[in-house]
This record gives C-alpha cells, sequence and structure tokens, in this order.
C-alpha cells in the first residue's frame, strides 16, 4: 500500500481558517471546526494546498493507528503511546522522507519545522486524532500552530507528539526513545519542559531526563498539591535560572549532573 503523501496548506488559506474559528466558531468546539471544514474542503484540497511535493509521508499503519487510538490509561499514556507511533523507528519512521537511494528516513528539519504540514496533518490527515484527543476544547493552539514558540509547538495536538520524541531521541541507546516515558510522566512534566527556553538544549534536556528518571528522585512526581507537582516545577525554574548565568550547552553530563543534584536538594 503507497504511503500517503503530507501536503502543505497554502498561508492565505490558514489564514482563512483561523479567521473563520474567531468569527464563526466561538462557544464551539475543535471537533466542530473540524468536521464542517473537513466536508467543504476535503474534495477540493488540492486548490489550498502549496503546488508540488513536500516530500513529507505519513505510514498506512501508522496513520490508522493514530486515528482510530484506543487510549488505554490517562492523557499522558495516550499522548505517550501516539508519540512512538508518530515518530516510528528508524527502519520504521511514523512520519518520513526517503533518501537518494530510495530508504525511508525520517523528517528532514526543514520539513519538520513546515507549520503549513503541520496544521494539514492535524485537521485533513489526522483530524480523527485530533477530535477524539482534543474534540471537546475551545483552545486554538491544539488545532493551529501559527508560529515555532516552544509554546505553540508543546501544545499543538499533533507537533507535540513528533517533537517530544524528537527531543528524546538518543541514537547511542538501544530503545532510541528510551527517555520519552520520562517526559511523558505527566502531561504536565512535558510541557514545563518543552516550554521553557532550555528546551532547545537537546543534550541538557536528555541529561535532565535522565536524572529525573532515576528511582530515588521519584518525589519528584509523587507530591502533587493544588498548584501542580510543586518539586519538579521548582526544580525546573531553578534550572532556567542557571540557564542565564552558565553556558549550559557547553557542559557535561557529569557536570550536568552535580547541577541537577544540587537544585534537587533545594527543593526538599
Amino acid at each position: 500500500m503507497n504511503p500517503i503523501k503530507i501536503k502543505a496548506l497554502k498561508v492565505s488559506f490558514l489564514e482563512t481558517l483561523i479567521e473563520r474559528w474567531y468569527e464563526d466558531y466561538q462557544g464551539k468546539t475543535i471537533k466542530d471546526f473540524i468536521e464542517n471544514t473537513i466536508n467543504e474542503y476535503i474534495d477540493v484540497i488540492h486548490e489550498y494546498t502549496v503546488p508540488g511535493e513536500t516530500g513529507v509521508y505519513i505510514d498506512h499503519e501508522a496513520l490508522h493507528k493514530l486515528n482510530n487510538y484506543q487510549p488505554r490509561g490517562g492523557k499522558a499514556e495516550w499522548d505517550l503511546e501516539c508519540s512512538r507511533i508518530i515518530f516510528g523507528t528508524d527502519e520504521n519512521p511514523g512520519l518520513f522522507t526517503y533518501d537518494n537511494d530510495g530508504n525511508k528516513v525520517g523528517i528532514n528539519a526543514v520539513q519538520s519545522s513546515d507549520l503549513r504540514i503541520w496544521n494539514y496533518l492535524s485537521i485533513f490527515v489526522l483530524g480523527k486524532f485530533t477530535i477524539n484527543r482534543w474534540g471537546d476544547s475551545q483552545d486554538t493552539v491544539r488545532l493551529f500552530v501559527k508560529s515555532l514558540s516552544n509554546n505553540n509547538v508543546s501544545r499543538h495536538s499533533i507537533m507535540r507528539l513528533y517533537w517530544s520524541a524528537k527531543i528524546c531521541y538518543d541514537q547511542s541507546k538501544s530503545d532510541k526513545l528510551e527517555l520519552l516515558p520520562t517526559l511523558w510522566k505527566t502531561e504536565d512534566f512535558m510541557t514545563q519542559v518543552t516550554e521553557r527556553s532550555t528546551a532547545g538544549m537537546q543534550n541538557q534536556i536528555r541529561y535532565l531526563l535522565e536524572y529525573c528518571s532515576i528511582d530515588e528522585n521519584g518525589s519528584l512526581f509523587s507530591e502533587k498539591s493544588s498548584e501542580g507537582y510543586a518539586k519538579y516545577r521548582k526544580m525546573l525554574k531553578l534550572l532556567l535560572a542557571d540557564s542565564n548565568v552558565m553556558a549550559l550547552p557547553l557542559l557535561q553530563q557529569n557536570e550536568m549532573n552535580m547541577l541537577l543534584r544540587q537544585n534537587f536538594e533545594a527543593c526538599n
């Protein structure tokens, strides 16, 4: 079965959709918007996408799994599993392109940051997933990604799945996504990690996730108050403060662990 080509929405059409949301869908849900938009445009969508090929495809099995996913746990577990599906493996990526030899490979930096592609996915390809996961919401950031801010990327229905796995991907590990369950320990932890400016320091974020995955640090996730998980929130705030006075990207893992240990102790 041939893979599904992913198109890029024209910017003018995306602007029209966003305008329509604000004019006609205030007080309505993402489910209403997606269903009505698909009914109106799916048969003529080629008129509203950029001519030519993006070079991006989605695997049929990954598409089916995402659009028909049946959650077996909480929402963090839902996102964790779907993150694994859309990212896939080196041999069988969920979203992919082809190299010069015709082999499937993960999408490149340009493709993975093309907002036109992600908005096409969230409405016209993975709209069923978006409805299943976020259909009752009225929060536009779950539907449209308008810019590459950390906040927008970490909250968009589809882009957050891919990029959470991308952050965790570690070529040196047998399970390249070994750290992903730690990032998705809770929904709040994932957004707290990925929305901060430090999210762009991929090695340091992996060191952080390694540290947080250690059993002895389990109290980071076990003590919840009305304000959320106070310990890891404080720890992440301390790390952000450190980034303002220290060159964190230059730290090796042992140096980063020492800093994280000091921050962890300050949370107790």
